[in-house]
């Protein structure tokens, strides 16, 4: 019958091999037969575990009672990463905690503030990145994932501070210059944010994510050609990246070339048929081709993929009102203000469109709304202007459009509008010359104000 326990030569073999491997408690206990782990190896895939499989084979070395100390926390927190890469959190967490306890180290710290961090607890998570750093003032990532949290708190001066860090001690990683170039671009710092996407990309010139971003910004810049550059790239490196194939929609939009944005929202669609984004911005699109029925279906996708979805209940309602349906416009501009009552664009939109449907008294009351909220919205003295005109009362639509100017003086609707009154009012060389202002700048807009009904 074999021995239950090892001859002197072979557990000699067995202490040179563990020796080797640096894992005494591992090595042996499996070489005496013990159910565990293999060898060191195995903890350093416990690092990587994604699958049920290496989670026992790290539970089983936790459980086995042969490792050291040090061991013993070493597979907590690789058994710690693999619930956290399956999304449990909270076992990670736990795992976490008796590693800490066992080991207090730089990694296990970062690695619970992460797995909080997925948990949406940014405070604890900022505590225990602040832990690792005072252990260990070099490690970087506890200074990159600091850095997160404080630009998800909006702290985005402290956040670059971190990222500065963080790339002092080790410049060559792409995605610490793509994280502080996301806190420049939230400050507002644009020029900032595309230098450190650009050092990112020169790290990593497939970086989708950062010539994506990057393209973003020069899109906000008004660099269309240098934003679809960027984005033409983004998705030669990631052929299915749905918002690359989006922002390009946009930039070419923007640039009036509709049938392109349009090619672009169907590719971002196609691949991500629940993007409620490419709906709305492929309804905006049909809009400016004046196709109203292609953009009110396509915006009441996005608004059944987002019901809170304001934009295309504005982009819809402006297809709606376009239509001459001012019932169903008015509908969905009600439906902007009650989801955000404080919008006054919305409250001025709709004002505009009731007083179209002749809802005089109750587009007045919107646009005063809109008013009070913000006194410079220049469409809501246009509206509210020519609903007194509507109403008859001309001085109070002359004092109206005066506002309006004094913030836009080459307002053709203004002018226009302030013509027609002062022309009501006996002030024949004024209005006269408020109307031939309004047809310098905009050749159409006595048919314009003709079909709202006021000539």
């Amino acid at each position: 019958m074999r021995s239950l326990f090892p001859d002197c030569a072979t557990f000699l073999l067995a202490a040179k091999l563990a020796h080797i491997l640096r894992s005494p408690a591992f090595f042996i206990a499996t070489f005496l037969g013990f159910t565990s782990v293999s060898s060191a190896s195995d903890l350093e895939a416990c690092s990587k575990a994604k699958s049920d499989l290496v989670l026992a084979v790290c539970t089983d070395a936790i459980a086995s009672g042969k490792l050291s100390p040090l061991d013993l926390a070493t597979a907590y927190r690789y058994r710690g990463n693999a619930y956290r890469a399956t999304g449990d959190n909270d076992r990670a967490i736990l795992d976490y905690d008796e590693a800490i306890r066992l080991n207090p180290n730089a990694s296990a710290f970062t690695n619970r503030g992460r797995s909080y961090d997925n948990k949406g607890e940014n405070g604890r998570a900022l505590q225990d990145y602040t832990a690792a750093i005072a252990l260990d003032p070099n490690f970087d990532s506890a200074f990159t994932n600091r850095g997160i949290i404080h630009r998800k708190q909006g702290n985005y001066d402290l956040a670059i501070q971190d990222y500065n860090e963080a790339i002092r001690l080790d410049s060559k990683i792409a995605v610490k210059f793509y994280n502080r170039a996301l806190a420049y671009s939230a400050k507002g710092d644009k020029d900032l944010a595309i230098k450190d996407y650009s050092e990112a990309i020169q790290l990593d010139p497939k970086y989708a994510f950062a010539l994506n971003n990057r393209g973003t910004v020069y899109l906000d810049q008004g660099d269309y050609d240098l934003a679809i550059r960027d984005f033409d790239q983004a998705i030669e490196s990631g052929p299915n990246y749905v918002r690359a194939f989006n922002n390009r929609g946009t930039a070419y939009s923007a640039k009036g070339d509709y049938e392109r944005a349009i090619q672009d929202y169907d590719k971002a669609i196609q691949f991500d048929p629940e993007y409620a984004i490419a709906y709305n911005n492929r309804c905006a699109a049909y809009n400016r081709k004046h196709d109203y029925d292609s953009a009110i279906q396509d915006c009441s996708q996005a608004i059944r993929l987002n019901s809170s979805y304001t934009r295309a209940f504005d982009n819809r309602a402006t297809a709606y009102r376009e239509k001459g349906d001012y019932v169903r416009a008015i509908e969905d501009f009600d439906a902007i203000t009650r989801l955000q009552p404080k919008n006054s664009s919305g409250w001025g939109d709709l004002c505009w469109t009731r007083a179209l449907a002749s809802q005089l008294e109750l587009a007045l009351s919107d646009c005063n709304e809109a008013l009070r909220l913000w006194p410079n919205n220049v469409k809501a003295l246009e509206s509210r202007a020519f609903i007194h005109t509507k109403l008859g009362k001309f001085d109070d639509a002359i004092a109206g459009y005066d506002a309006a100017l004094e913030l836009r003086p080459k307002q053709a609707f203004s002018l226009y509008g302030r013509g027609i009154a002062r022309l009501n009012k006996g002030n024949t060389g004024g209005g006269q010359a408020d109307v031939a202002a309004a047809k310098a700048i905009e050749s159409d807009i006595v048919e314009k104000f003709a079909r709202y009904g006021v000539q």
